[in-house]
C-alpha cells in the first residue's frame, strides 16, 4: 500500500513507537507516522485532524487505551484506532472493541509483523464502510425519486422496504405494506395466484415476474407488472430480493380496446396485424419509459417495422431546451442531412408557432436497427410525412414525427395512419411524463419549501435563483445585505471560500455570528450538473447553535466524571493516612501518663485530621462516590430553615430573600447534603459581593413532557423540584465558565478557598440523581438552578440518635485484616486498649489462614481493598465456614455501589475511614451484641 497515510502513534515508550513504525513502513512505505508522547500532543493531534488510522499503547503514564480511543472518536468517529500494547486483558480487549476499536494487537516479537496486518485491515474497512454507505445512499435517493414502484425484501421474501411511487400504485401506506402487508392491496382473485407464486420463486431462489391488479382504498383498480430478482452478498448467498411494478393500467385498457376491435372488425384487423402487433409492442415499452428520448428512440424504432423509410426524424420540445432525433437506415448525402435539419425546425416552428433554433434541439443521429452500411448514401428525398405531437388539454404542438424516402410516393394510406396512430401514442406518453415529471418537481418544491435546513440555488454569479423559507430566515443574520444581488458574503465569510470544498477532515463549512450569544451554522455547496453541464451551485444551511450547546455541557460534565473518579482515587489513599494519623492521636490522649499540653496538641492533631476528613469528604461527594442518607424531604421546609440561618451569618449589606411558588416540593434527600450544597452557593454568591447586593433563593416545579427540550440535556420527563440560587454579583467570566464545577479551581486569593466548593454542590446534586445549570453575565450576576426529581412516596421521620458512651470489650477475640501498616497497627492497639483480644492479617488469604487455625474468632473487621484477595471475597469464604460469624467492614473508599452485595453477605455495618475511636468502639460493640 503505496498511499501517503498519516497515522498517529500514541505511546510513551520510544523503542515501542521505533518498532511500530519500522514495522509499519515496511507495509506503508509512504507513511507519515505523528508520535504522541502526552495529552497535550494527543489534543494537538486530535484539533489537526487529517489522520488515516490511530495505534495507541493501553498503559499510559498520563492516561489508558480507553480514554485515548474515546477521546479519538470523540473528534473523529470514522477513525480507526488499533490498540497495540502488552497489556494481554480479555476485559480491556472486550471493552475497546463495543467502543469501536478496529482491531487488539499484543506488544511482542512474534506481533510486530501481525500490527501491519492489522493496521491494512482496519483502512480496508474503513473504505468497504465508506463505499457501502455511499452506494446505498445513491439507491436510496434512486428508489424515493424513482417513477417506477421498487421493493426489497429479505431472504425469506419478507417485504422490508416500498419507496414512495409503490405506495402510490398500490394505494397503500409504506407501514401497512411491510412483512407480508403488501398482499392486502392485491385484487383478491389474484392474490392466492401471486402469492403462491412469490413463495415458489423465493422457496427456488430464481428470477419472479407476474402481472396482477392492486384493489385500492377507492375501489379503483391498478394493472401492474412485477418483477424481482435475487439480491447476494459477496459469498454469492442469496441476501434478499430487489424487484419493481410498472403500473400497465392504460396499456390494459389500450389492449381491451384492441380486443374489442380484434372481435368486431376481424377481417379488417387481420389485414392489419403486423401494424396493430407493433403498436401493441410500442405501447408495452412506451409504459416503461422514464426519458423524452428514449421516447423519441422506440418510436422511431417500431416505424421502421412497419414504414419504408430511408430516414425518420422524432423532435420534441418541452422547455427551453429541446430533442431531436434523426435516424437513417443508411447513410445520408451531407445536402440532405442540411436540407432535413433546415425542414424539421421550420415545419415544427410552423405547426407551434414558436421560433426554435437547430441549436436548441441538440440534434443526434442513431442508425436504425437495419442500417445498411454497404448501400449509397440517400441523395435527395422524393417524399416525406410529418404529424404533429400534440399535448395538454390545449393540445399544443410539442413536436413532430417525420419519415422521408428517396422514392417518391413512398408512403402509403395504411402508412399515414399508423404514423398518427403511433404519434399519438407517443403523445398519451409525452402527456403522462410531464405529468409525472411535473408531479415529481412539484413534489420536490414542497419538500425543500418545508426543509428545516436552509436551501439555496445559486447561479455563476452568485445570484440567488431560489431559497426556501429557512434560509431566508439565515439570511436575515448571515447577510443582512440580502437580497440585495448578488450574494457576496455569510456572516463575514466570502462566498468563494464557501463553495470551495472544507478544510481536510471537516464536512461542512462552520460560521459563528452573534454576541453575547453566539449561532452557529454549518455551510455546505455542492455544484448542480445537468446533462454534463454546470448549472449553478446548491448551497445548505444548517443551524446547530443548540447542537454545539449541547455537546459543550456533555463534554464538561465527562471532563468532571473524569476528575472526579481521579479525586475519589486520591481520597481513598488519604483516608488511610488520616486513619492512622487520627486514631494514633487519640490512643495517645487516652494514656494518663502523657503531659496535659502534650494531650492538647494530640488534640489539635485529631482536630485537624478530621479537618482533613471533611476536605476528603469534599472530594468524595464532588466524585459521587459518597453514599448520602437520603429520606422523604420538604425541600420548603428546609430552605426555610436554611435562609433563617443565611441571614444570621451573611453580611448585612447582602441581603436575602426567598420566594416559594405554591406545590408539592417533596424530594428523596439527604438535609445535610442539600444544607451543604445550599451553603457552598451562599458562600459563593456573598464572595461575588463585596459591596453589597441580593441573594435571592427561589423553589419552583417543572414538568417535561417527551416533546419539551430540556434546561439540561440529560435530564428525562417527569416531575422535577427547581432551587434557584441567584446573586446580583460580579457574574462569571466566559473562559471560567467551563471550569466552574472542577475540583481545585478557584478565581480566589491563594489561601481564600480550596476550590472543592462548587465541586462539592455539583458532586452532591448528582447524588441525588439531580442536575445543575449556571446562567452568568460579567457585572449581571450569576443564577445556580438545581433540578431534583420531584418524590411522591412517604412522609419524612425522625432520624435515630446513636449513644454516646464509649463501650469497653469483654475479652472478645477480633481478627483484624487490614494492608496499610499504620491503619493496623493503630488498629490493634486501640482495639487491645478497649479490652479485646486481637489477631492481625496483612490480606484477606493470610486472614483465612488464622481464622482456620484461629480457636475462636467472635468478630472479624476486615479492609475491603487488600492484596492477594481483597475484603469481598474473604467474607465469601468465611460464610462459607462459618454462616453465623459477625463481620465488619472498614474502607477509604465509599461503597453506595457495594452495600446491596455487603448487606446479602451478612456484614453488621460499614465503617468509613477516618474513623474516631468512639465511632469504631460502638460498631464493635453493636456487632458483638446483636442477635
Amino acid at each position: 500500500m503505496n498511499e501517503p497515510y498519516h497515522f498517529l502513534l500514541v505511546d510513551d515508550n520510544p523503542d515501542d513507537r521505533e518498532l511500530a513504525i519500522r514495522a509499519l513502513r515496511r507495509e506503508f512505505p509512504n507513511l507519515r507516522a505523528t508520535e504522541v508522547i502526552d495529552q497535550a500532543g494527543l489534543d494537538r493531534a486530535l484539533a489537526a485532524g487529517g489522520l488515516d488510522l490511530v495505534i495507541t499503547d493501553y498503559r499510559l503514564h498520563w492516561t489508558n487505551g480507553l480514554i485515548v480511543l474515546r477521546a479519538v472518536k470523540a473528534h473523529w468517529p470514522r477513525c480507526p484506532v488499533v490498540m497495540f500494547t502488552a497489556t494481554g486483558n480479555e476485559e480491556i480487549a472486550v471493552a475497546a472493541m463495543k467502543e469501536d476499536l478496529a482491531d487488539y494487537v499484543l506488544k511482542s516479537p512474534q506481533h510486530y509483523a501481525r500490527l501491519a496486518v492489522a493496521v491494512r485491515g482496519a483502512l480496508e474497512r474503513v473504505q468497504e464502510r465508506k463505499a457501502r454507505q455511499e452506494a446505498e445512499a445513491r439507491y436510496q435517493t434512486l428508489a424515493e425519486i424513482s417513477p417506477v414502484g421498487i421493493f426489497r425484501t429479505d431472504a425469506e421474501g419478507v417485504t422490508t422496504y416500498v419507496n414512495p411511487r409503490w405506495c402510490e400504485i398500490a394505494g397503500l401506506p409504506a407501514s401497512e405494506a411491510l412483512g407480508d402487508g403488501w398482499l392486502c392491496a392485491v385484487h383478491p382473485d389474484d392474490r392466492e395466484r401471486i402469492a403462491g407464486g412469490w413463495d415458489g420463486a423465493v422457496h427456488e431462489q430464481h428470477l419472479s415476474t407476474a402481472g396482477y391488479r392492486f384493489l385500492r382504498p377507492d375501489g379503483t383498480i391498478a394493472w401492474v407488472m412485477g418483477q424481482a430478482v435475487p439480491e447476494t452478498n459477496e459469498a454469492g448467498r442469496i441476501v434478499g430480493y430487489v424487484g419493481t411494478i410498472t403500473d400497465i393500467t392504460e396499456r390494459q385498457r389500450m389492449e381491451a380496446a384492441l380486443q374489442e376491435l380484434n372481435t368486431t372488425l376481424e377481417v379488417r384487423v387481420q389485414q392489419r396485424t403486423f401494424d396493430l402487433q407493433i403498436l401493441y409492442e410500442l405501447s408495452q415499452q412506451l409504459g416503461y419509459v422514464l426519458n423524452y428520448g428514449e421516447l423519441l428512440r422506440l418510436m422511431l424504432e417500431h416505424l421502421h417495422r412497419a414504414v419504408p423509410y430511408d430516414v425518420a426524424a422524432g423532435l420534441l420540445m418541452t422547455g427551453e431546451r429541446g430533442e431531436l432525433l434523426i435516424q437513417p437506415t443508411r447513410l445520408l448525402a451531407p445536402a440532405v442531412q442540411r436540407v432535413l435539419e433546415e425542414r424539421l425546425v421550420s415545419t415544427f416552428n410552423r405547426m407551434s408557432g414558436q421560433s426554435v433554433s437547430l441549436e436548441q434541439l441538440n440534434p443526434r443521429f442513431m442508425a436504425a436497427t437495419a442500417f445498411d452500411e454497404e448501400a449509397p448514401p440517400v441523395g435527395h428525398l422524393g417524399s416525406d410525412f410529418q404529424v404533429a405531437l400534440l399535448a395538454g388539454e390545449d393540445r399544443a404542438t410539442v413536436g413532430l414525427v417525420y419519415v422521408g424516402a428517396e422514392p417518391e410516393q413512398a408512403f402509403t394510406e395504411d402508412h399515414v395512419r399508423l404514423l398518427y396512430t403511433v404519434a399519438n401514442q407517443a403523445a398519451a406518453s409525452i402527456e403522462r411524463l410531464r405529468a409525472l415529471l411535473a408531479a415529481e418537481q412539484q413534489r420536490l418544491a414542497s419538500l425543500v419549501e418545508n426543509l428545516p435546513e436552509g436551501v439555496m440555488h445559486l447561479n455563476d454569479q452568485h445570484r440567488i435563483l431560489l431559497v426556501n423559507p429557512a434560509a431566508r430566515d439565515y439570511l436575515t443574520v448571515l447577510a443582512p445585505a440580502y437580497p440585495a444581488p448578488p450574494l457576496r458574503d455569510l456572516g463575514g465569510w466570502p462566498i468563494a471560500t464557501l463553495l470551495a470544498p472544507p478544510p481536510p477532515g471537516m464536512l461542512h463549512h462552520e460560521i459563528a455570528v452573534g454576541s453575547p450569544r453566539q449561532r452557529v451554522f454549518e455551510v455546505a455547496a455542492r455544484r448542480m450538473i445537468a446533462e454534463t453541464e454546470a448549472r449553478g451551485w446548491v448551497v445548505v444551511i444548517r443551524e446547530v447553535t443548540a447542537e454545539r450547546e449541547m455537546q459543550q455541557q456533555v463534554q464538561q460534565q465527562d471532563r468532571l466524571a473524569a476528575v472526579g473518579q481521579l479525586a475519589a482515587g486520591i481520597a481513598h489513599d488519604f483516608n488511610n493516612i488520616l486513619t492512622g494519623m487520627i486514631g494514633l492521636a487519640q490512643l495517645w490522649q487516652m494514656d494518663p501518663q502523657i503531659p496535659a499540653r502534650a494531650k492538647e496538641d494530640l488534640g489539635l492533631i485529631a482536630q485537624e485530621g478530621l479537618r482533613a476528613a471533611h476536605l476528603i469528604r469534599q472530594m468524595l461527594d464532588f466524585s459521587r462516590r459518597s453514599a448520602p442518607a437520603t429520606t422523604p424531604l420538604d425541600l420548603a421546609s428546609l430552605v426555610n430553615e436554611m435562609v433563617e440561618f443565611l441571614e444570621r451569618v451573611i453580611p448585612e449589606h447582602v441581603r436575602v430573600d426567598l420566594e416559594i411558588q405554591p406545590g408539592d416540593y417533596m424530594v428523596n434527600a439527604d438535609p445535610g447534603g442539600i444544607q451543604q450544597a445550599v451553603t457552598n452557593l451562599a458562600v459563593n454568591a456573598r464572595d461575588a459581593m463585596p459591596a453589597g447586593g441580593e441573594l435571592r433563593l427561589h423553589l419552583s416545579e417543572l414538568t417535561l413532557s417527551l416533546a419539551t427540550r430540556p434546561p439540561v440535556p440529560e435530564m428525562s420527563p417527569g416531575q422535577w423540584v427547581v432551587l434557584a440560587v441567584a446573586d446580583t454579583g460580579t457574574g462569571v467570566p466566559p473562559e471560567v465558565l467551563p471550569h466552574l464545577f472542577e475540583p481545585f479551581f478557584t478565581t480566589k486569593a491563594p489561601g481564600a478557598g480550596t476550590g472543592l466548593g462548587l465541586a462539592q454542590v455539583f458532586g452532591i446534586v448528582k447524588q441525588h440523581g439531580g442536575h445543575i445549570a449556571v446562567e452568568t453575565e460579567v457585572g449581571r450576576g450569576t443564577t445556580f438552578r438545581i433540578y431534583l426529581p420531584h418524590h411522591a412516596g412517604q412522609e419524612p421521620r425522625a432520624p435515630k440518635m446513636d449513644a454516646i458512651l464509649l463501650p469497653q470489650g469483654q475479652g472478645e477475640t477480633i481478627l483484624l485484616a487490614e494492608d496499610q501498616e499504620t491503619v493496623r497497627q493503630m488498629g490493634q492497639r486501640l482495639l487491645e486498649a478497649l479490652g479485646y483480644r486481637v489477631l492481625v492479617a496483612t490480606n484477606g488469604r493470610e486472614a483465612l489462614d488464622l481464622y482456620r487455625s484461629a480457636e475462636r474468632v467472635d468478630l472479624v473487621l476486615t479492609d475491603l481493598v487488600m492484596p492477594e484477595m481483597g475484603g469481598l471475597e474473604l467474607i465469601r469464604q468465611l460464610r462459607e465456614i462459618a454462616p453465623d460469624l459477625r463481620i465488619l467492614v472498614t474502607t477509604g473508599y465509599e461503597v453506595a455501589e457495594d452495600l446491596a452485595e455487603l448487606s446479602s453477605a451478612g456484614v453488621h455495618s460499614v465503617v468509613p475511614k477516618p474513623f474516631a475511636i468512639d465511632s469504631l468502639a460502638r460498631a464493635v460493640r453493636r456487632a458483638l451484641d446483636a442477635d
